[in-house]
């Protein structure tokens, strides 16, 4: 007997790696659910935004001047989107 079908929840991560045309490396990191900006008052986590600070600080150590990092809330999903020049 089959089992009854329950409706799909859009919930998730999407990677994408790919090298651009230019030799950058592109790597885009979607997760499903609602931005929450470092120092929102509502739902406020303690922890929320050391990862990305974290991230930051390593980037421009590591690769100075040749990274751009963004962060792009969208309709149910956010996008972090990493963009490396060779060193």
């Amino acid at each position: 007997m089959p089992r009854p079908r329950r409706p799909i929840a859009r919930s998730g991560i999407r990677l994408t790696f790919r090298r651009g045309p230019e030799g950058n490396v592109l790597i885009e990191v979607a997760n499903s659910g609602q931005w929450i900006a470092p120092g929102a008052t509502e739902r406020r986590v303690p922890s929320l935004g050391i990862g990305l600070e974290n991230l930051r600080q390593r980037l421009a150590k590591y690769f100075p001047g040749k990274h751009e990092f963004t962060t792009v809330p969208g309709e149910g999903w956010v996008v972090v989107r990493l963009r490396l020049q060779e060193p």
